[in-house]
């Protein structure tokens, strides 16, 4: 018998639903709270690490201009391409926090 809500007055129909659509889902296929609080963590550790680094990136352009003798549309390409590969991990990023969180 499927796992069921136990508050419902339909019990063999909720029962039922439950074991065709799934929508009582067993408290052992949820993630561990020491799972979820390490995701978290991590997520504001990769956060912060972001920050600083759109921040350094942003106070080394004008070294990086001077140093390297490049020109502002030089230095936005450089820009850009830093922030390119923030946007193509956020592709692969959103589907494994779906599968996962």
């Amino acid at each position: 018998m499927a796992t069921t809500c136990g508050s419902c007055r339909w019990e063999n129909w909720c029962s039922e639903l439950a074991a065709r659509v799934k929508i009582h889902a067993p408290v052992n296929e949820y993630p561990s709270t020491a799972s979820q609080t390490k995701i978290v963590l991590l997520m504001v550790g990769l956060s912060a690490m972001s920050y600083f680094d759109r921040t350094i990136m942003s106070i080394a352009g004008p070294g990086m201009i001077h140093d390297f003798g490049l020109s502002d549309t030089q230095m936005g390409s450089v820009y850009s391409a830093f922030l390119l590969g923030y946007a193509l991990m956020m592709i692969p990023g959103g589907r494994l926090a779906d599968r996962w969180g």
